[in-house]
């Protein structure tokens, strides 16, 4: 197995050989070393004339009458025997096949020893033998876009093997490779071809279409998706052009005559058709893939790439070339200049099946339709100008420039200003959004934080797909903005972002410098939160050490002093309460049960002091479960100042209490039997205040509801 460097070699050293060989067999053939002046009246007249004919006596203004051969019959020339273009050609002959006869005859007097050019003057010019000029620009142009069309393809082919429509893509850019090396020889001025090698140029550019049309529809049907029965497809396409030209062999077959003798040919016209339903075949392929793609936006993305690279050519070439050739109208685009053109659609079909780094596809792409449709609006305008209003080329030239400078370049500047305005707000409300999401992250453990940052990124940026990266050091855009990949820091997961907003735009610079910046902020926020904890951590034990040392002493000291029950009962309460306060200020968790256990007792103390009944509902399953001293510590002062609340203003006599959890929510359920009330109904107190600012510190949520009495439903996130 060779490497794909080795195949080029091989490819293009035997492409060029051929080459080689054809242009060695071209330039043995023999030119007519005069040009003639375009007339009406079918005269032959001498326009310019090579020096060795002119020291013969060949003049310019001479006319040719006929071509005279020692002991033979005199040619006469006629003005269809020498046509200008292709056009000339099909219209002095209706069947190419009198053409080549016509083409046979003049080679074979014109070769004769001792011909000699007879003019109306009856001057006799004896024909000296002249080479063959290649250095011409209707012969070089086609030349150097068809082997930069077949190279592209043979490149994308060695390098992307396993691709169908790299084959294909490759196939299509050989058959552009012959068309043009066979047009570009056919556009020679002058040369007179030997009958066998004109009838072999003339299959070879039948040939190079077969294979330009047909792999060049193929390609759609493998890219930007495989469509079913492709290969299928793909054989019938071959099917259906071999059965073209076996429709032209047969209708231009003589019958009564042996095969030998048979001059096999395609008409222009069979070609012409031929291309149009080719061209159709393939609006109709575009369109299969749109509908199709309308499910999946990168190819989406893709067809619009397709759209543009494979109708920019083929539709310029034939609405000004072919076109106008059909409805025997003159082309408005020479044919040297169809070569770039057509180029174009192969050079961007090779950067978009083979993901080349040679431009951001999504970032030129609206550009590139601009100019397109700029290009074709000034077109119109140009043709409009002359054909329509008749004025000069001079006048419609100036108009259009004048149109371009102080018209469409103003205006698409403007609009390039507003759509970049656009993307800049865009970008600063993403930079607003990911600020505030960093700086609502509490303190979570590494499998929280890891999903609260592919949140905050797919929030950001839309993407098909997250993949977590192990080992990424350096966030950056990849694959030619297919791919962000971000690096891992400070807690958070490398990851690969593929596609932005689904697929419709791909990943910018300004993309990575978003996240950067983010991922420096969320860097600081963890520093100034590992500081401020490790601050109130060392001011939590200071609190927690003179509470135990000087209040604890002395709560302990009255108890012991106090001689009534009511009153040492009273120190006993204070007590426990700090304890329970001394308790939420370790940084250690507190079990479910342990919150319940206290919950339970402070509310039947608090009830033997009021004289109320209470009802305790625990529907806790696991009490193993571990909530942080925060919930814990402010659920009992809520719980403190919901009892108290009952019993001093709605005078109540019973109280119902329900503790409940779920894997992600914990719910207290306060119910009384007194008066009732509604908070908006009422002046908040004190009580009412720091019960709300305590849900509110929890992230939770309380909810009044006024029936036979009170209830307060308090629901609390665990993960706070």
């Amino acid at each position: 197995m060779q490497s794909p460097r080795q195949l080029i070699s091989v490819y293009i050293s035997t492409v060029l050989l051929l080459l080689l060989a054809l242009l060695l067999i071209v330039l043995q053939q023999s030119t007519l070393g005069f040009t003639l002046v375009a007339s009406e009246d079918d005269k032959l007249v001498i326009d310019r004339v090579d020096p060795l004919l002119h020291m013969q006596g060949l003049r310019s203004g001479d006319e040719l009458i006929a071509i005279a051969i020692p002991d033979g019959i005199d040619m006469p020339l006629y003005r269809r025997l020498f046509p200008a273009n292709t056009l000339q050609r099909r219209d002095d002959y209706e069947l190419k096949r009198d053409y080549y006869i016509d083409q046979t005859r003049l080679y074979r007097h014109w070769h004769q020893v001792g011909a000699q050019l007879v003019t109306a003057n009856q001057h006799r010019i004896t024909m000296q033998p002249l080479g063959v000029d290649l250095i011409t620009v209707n012969f070089l142009m086609p030349l150097l876009f068809g082997c930069a069309g077949w190279l592209l393809g043979l490149v994308l082919w060695v390098w992307h093997p396993q691709k169908p429509e790299a084959h294909c893509l490759m196939l299509s850019g050989l058959g552009f490779f012959i068309l043009a090396v066979t047009s570009g020889l056919s556009e020679l001025q002058g040369v007179l071809f030997h009958p066998l090698l004109h009838w072999c140029l003339h299959w070879l550019f039948i040939l190079g279409h077969f294979l330009f049309l047909v792999f060049g529809i193929s390609v759609l049907l493998y890219f930007p998706r495989r469509l079913y029965y492709a290969k299928v497809l793909r054989n019938g396409l071959i099917v259906v052009g071999l059965m073209l030209i076996g429709n032209a062999f047969a209708s231009n077959w003589l019958t009564g005559v042996n095969f030998s003798q048979q001059l096999l040919f395609v008409a222009d016209l069979q070609l012409y058709r031929g291309i149009l339903l080719a061209f159709v075949l393939l609006l109709a392929t575009i369109v299969y893939q749109w509908l199709k793609s309308a499910a999946q936006p990168l190819a989406r993305m893709q067809t619009y790439w397709v759209i543009s690279a494979w109708l920019l050519g083929p539709t310029i070439y034939l609405v000004l070339y072919m076109g106008p050739m059909y409805f025997n109208l003159q082309p408005l685009l020479t044919r040297a200049w169809t070569w770039p053109v057509i180029f174009i659609s192969y050079a961007l079909m090779f950067v978009l099946i083979g993901r080349f780094r040679l431009l951001n596809n999504e970032t030129y792409l609206a550009h590139t339709w601009q100019w397109c449709l700029a290009t074709l609006m000034f077109l119109v305008v140009d043709m409009v100008l002359v054909y329509l209003l008749q004025a000069t080329p001079q006048v419609a030239i100036l108009i259009v420039v004048v149109g371009l400078i102080w018209g469409y370049l103003p205006l698409r500047y403007l609009l390039v200003q507003r759509e970049q305005k656009k993307r800049n707000q865009h970008y600063a409300a993403l930079l607003h959004e990911g600020v505030e999401q960093l700086f609502a992250q509490t303190q979570l453990d590494s499998t929280q934080l890891s999903q609260r940052w592919q949140r905050l990124l797919c929030q950001l940026f839309n993407p098909i797909a997250v993949h977590e990266l192990s080992h990424q050091q350096h966030t950056t855009v990849d694959r030619e903005g297919q791919v962000l990949l971000i690096a891992a820091s400070d807690g958070l997961p490398g990851l690969q972002l593929e596609y932005a907003e689904q697929g419709t735009r791909l990943f910018y610079p300004h993309d990575q410098e978003l996240v950067i910046t983010l991922q420096f902020l969320h860097k600081q926020i963890v520093e100034f939160r590992q500081a401020f904890g490790a601050g109130r951590e060392q001011e939590r034990q200071r609190i927690r050490r003179d509470l135990h040392d000087h209040m604890g002493h002395q709560l302990l000291s009255l108890i012991y002093a106090v001689k009534d029950d009511k009153s040492r009962q009273l120190a006993q309460s204070l007590m426990v309460q700090l304890k329970q306060i001394i308790r939420s200020l370790k940084p250690q968790p507190t079990t479910m049960g342990i919150l319940a256990i206290n919950l339970k007792e402070m509310a039947e103390l608090f009830a033997q002091h009021a004289g109320i009944e209470i009802d305790w509902r625990d529907t806790i399953k696991s009490t193993h479960t571990t909530i942080g001293p925060l919930i814990y510590i402010n659920l009992l002062n809520i719980t403190r100042e919901l009892l108290s609340n009952a019993v001093r203003h709605a005078q109540a006599t019973n109280i119902v209490m329900q503790l409940s959890a779920t894997p992600t929510h914990l719910t207290l359920i306060v119910a009384d039997d007194g008066q009732g009330f509604l908070p908006e109904q009422v002046q908040a107190g004190n009580g009412l205040l720091h019960i709300n600012q305590r849900v509110a510190e929890l992230d939770g949520h309380l909810l009044w509801h006024q029936q036979a009495g009170s209830q307060a439903t308090i629901s609390i996130p665990l993960e706070c």
